[in-house]
């Protein structure tokens, strides 16, 4: 008994009492997979041997002699020490499955089989071999089939395609009958003469997940994973095929419709769950189904041949047959070919000329196709609906390095990458179902290197070798897809700089905050004290002044008030662009109104007119940005007033897509057309300071609110004429219809306190 590691390596009952054997014995590893017993009797201890540098000097298979256990030396050149089956062939070779793949010592040599051989996957879990010397084998857990090397040394598998339950395969062994056993995740298979039969839960398993199989004369013993141990007794297999009852064929409009019925050996089977199949004329058989009827297109006339198979639970086949006679129409018979035949012959001069002219141009159609699709860029490949290659282009030699004589009627899949199975059955599913489906998939090309295909599948009308196909039109896109990497790549790249340049911002921030308190503390304490001083000189000491003494002291004065208002205006556009505005609904109603009460003694004083709207809307903004860029754009109104004029500021609004326009005009002195496009600029003004007082920055600020308010501001202006400031902010309500022009209702005029 191997131990499979622990306590013992091996284990040996004599009738009495066990005897253990472990490293002290001669094995090299303490854990032993399997036993395996050869033609001669010898025992075999398979061994799951160390792996690395450390393993390389040692074998993972011993043989005992004279109660002491011995290194196969041979066994030092598998490519894995972790063994996992071992069967010697009917011609004498040792074959091993590894973790390295698949191995056989024959004549004092080594041949290996891995991927690059064609393998699915390297781990050959189990092992087994037929009596003409086919080696089956499986990869245990990877979904890889049923897989099996022919006495050529070429690899094939079979799998759901074929029939397999599952293609997860734990355990294989075969009968002296030339029939395979498979364990599988779902089931247990049968495949024998080319029958794949499969035992579920209909057989009497009640657990589907196998792994180990022991075949004896009578029976086989079938374990699970975790659901106990079954027998399933061979001579069931003796059981007759079921009985075919072919019902008579009906004709009609020349399609044959044929349909039959099962009888199984006393209840093998549910008579439903019997497969048939069935073929006419000895061409293809249909795929097993649990169908019982079959509906032939149009037969020609004359005698047809249609056979009915169906299989017992182990594969045995029962065959039955009918003919059927497809009665030509009324003018296919002779009394009606008769009438007609001397009118054939007068036209068949001109039909002959007709007809070679067609055969000519639909035979110059059938070039023109063919050389589109031999010369085509793309991979175009015709398969049936369960996978198999029916044709292949010849751009398959350019393009992966076969000839396409390798692919005729082979599974497509061998060429698929293993990840991509599952999306290339299901390009294939959803083609045949739903139209034209696309899927990537990778080709492996003669040097063993994946090539990334997008192909697209869609249905062909009509038979192709039997039934209808699936076109697959296949474009390699490796480089594209390497593209498409590299994009993604520099996205990720350009994340991490914003990211980055997002951390300068915020530490910007920081020092700009910090500045801002610099200038508020350090600029405005002595500017306060020299303020303070000139204050007291001026109002206690001013009569010991001159006049020119008094005007410096005004000069000073004044000098400091403009710093204050400087510093002021600085620190406000400073903190516009920190802090965090949240927008909310405001009434530009209320925002006016109060400009109105504070530029009350303004208007007053300037015998100024201020003309607001009635209605004027909602808007998404804060309210204390609002105030400051209204009062600034009025404050310039008033300001910027021509001699002897009365200014006069006029207030308009209207709705444009999501925004409200807010226009704020005046009948002042203008701005040059060269100036325009510099006022929002910051320190730019358009006359000296003793003319009209100001910092410079006023509209700096404006253009700073509006925009953190996610809006703009334009201006058109006219010297000698006026100005008008257009302001757009996002308007609070739902979507409205756009107004032709400027909102002019019902107007207030105000003149002032």
């Amino acid at each position: 008994m191997a131990g499979g590691g622990g306590l013992f390596s091996v284990a040996r009952w004599d009738g009495r009492r066990w005897h253990r054997y472990g490293p002290e014995d001669g094995l090299g590893t303490t854990r032993i997979h399997r036993i395996y017993r050869d033609r001669a009797g010898h025992l075999w201890f398979l061994g799951l041997g160390a792996t690395g540098a450390e393993a390389a000097d040692s074998s993972a298979v011993f043989h005992v002699s004279d109660g002491r256990f011995y290194p196969w030396e041979p066994g030092r050149e598998l490519p894995s020490r972790r063994i996992y089956a071992m069967v010697e062939t009917p011609d004498g070779a040792f074959c091993f499955g590894t973790l390295a793949g698949l191995s056989c010592w024959k004549n004092g040599g080594w041949r290996h089989w891995s991927r690059e051989d064609g393998l699915r996957d390297d781990k050959v879990f189990t092992l087994d071999v037929a009596p003409d010397g086919t080696l089956w084998f499986g990869h245990q857990h990877q979904a890889n089939g049923l897989g099996y090397l022919d006495p050529r040394g070429r690899l094939h598998y079979l799998t759901a395609a074929d029939g397999l339950p599952d293609e997860r395969v734990w355990e294989v062994r075969t009968d002296a009958e030339g029939g395979v056993w498979a364990s599988t995740e779902r089931g247990l298979v049968y495949l024998h003469e080319g029958i794949l039969s499969v035992l579920g839960s209909d057989s009497g398993l009640r657990h589907l997940r196998l792994w180990p199989l022991l075949l004896e004369d009578d029976r086989i013993l079938v374990g699970t994973l975790g659901g106990g141990l079954y027998t399933l007794y061979l001579d069931e297999r003796a059981v007759p095929a079921p009985l075919l009852d072919v019902q008579a064929p009906v004709v009609r409009d020349g399609i044959v419709q044929v349909s039959w019925k099962v009888y199984p050996y006393r209840g093998q089977l549910p008579p439903d769950r019997v497969l048939t199949r069935s073929r006419v004329d000895r061409k293809a058989w249909s795929p097993w189904s649990t169908r019982r009827e079959l509906e032939q297109d149009p037969l020609a006339p004359g005698t047809h041949l249609i056979e009915v198979q169906a299989q017992s639970l182990f594969g045995r086949v029962s065959t039955a047959s009918v003919t059927v006679e497809v009665v030509p129409p009324f003018y296919l018979r002779p009394v009606f070919l008769l009438g007609v035949l001397l009118w054939v012959l007068g036209m068949a001069g001109v039909g002959g000329l007709v007809w070679q002219r067609q055969h000519r141009r639909l035979q110059q159609r059938e070039a023109y196709f063919r050389a589109l699709i031999e010369n085509s860029s793309d991979l175009i490949v015709v398969v049936c609906p369960e996978g198999r290659v029916h044709y292949i282009s010849p751009s398959v030699r350019r393009l992966l390095g076969y000839p396409p004589e390798d692919f005729q009627e082979q599974h497509l899949t061998e060429w698929i990458h293993p990840d991509d199975r599952a999306a290339l059955r299901d390009l294939v599913q959803q083609a045949w179902k739903q139209g034209p489906t696309t899927r990537r998939v990778r080709f492996r090309n003669r040097e063993g290197a994946w090539r990334t295909y997008e192909a697209v599948g869609q249905t062909i009308e009509g038979d192709i070798a039997g039934h209808a196909a699936i076109v697959i039109n296949a474009r390699d896109v490796t480089e594209r897809e390497a593209a498409e990497a590299r994009v993604q790549a520099l996205n990720a790249e350009l994340e991490v700089r914003v990211q980055e340049r997002t951390a300068e911002l915020e530490i910007a921030n920081r020092e700009l905050a910090a500045f801002s308190y610099s200038v508020s503390h350090d600029l405005r304490a002595p500017l306060r004290a020299v303020r303070g001083f000139a204050e007291i000189l001026m109002q206690k000491y001013a009569e010991r002044f001159d006049d020119t003494g008094r005007r410096y002291l005004n000069h000073i004065l004044t000098a400091g008030e403009k710093m204050d208002r400087l510093i002021n205006d600085l620190l406000l556009y400073a903190r516009l662009g920190q802090k965090a505005i949240t927008l909310e609904p405001v009434p530009l109603a209320e925002i006016f109104h109060r400009l109105r009460q504070t530029f009350g003694d303004s208007l007053a004083s300037t015998g100024a007119c201020l003309d607001l709207p009635e209605d004027l809307p909602q808007v998404l903004g804060n309210p204390t940005l609002l105030d400051q860029i209204f009062a600034n754009l009025i404050d310039n109104a008033l300001k910027y007033r021509r001699a002897d004029v009365a200014p006069h500021v006029r207030v308009q609004w209207a709705f444009r897509g999501d925004f409200v326009e807010v226009s704020v005009s005046d009948n002042g002195i203008g701005i040059p057309a060269s100036m325009q496009d510099k006022i929002f600029q910051m320190f730019q003004r358009l006359h000296r300071q003793d003319e009209v007082p100001g910092t410079g920055i006023g509209l700096a600020l404006v253009k700073r609110a509006v925009e953190r308010l996610g809006g703009d501001i334009e201006v058109v202006s006219e010297p000698g004429v006026g100005s008008t400031f257009t302001v757009r902010l996002l308007r609070a309500e739902g979507p409205v219809p756009e107004t032709d022009g400027l909102h002019d209702g019902m107007r207030h005029r105000y003149f002032g306190t």
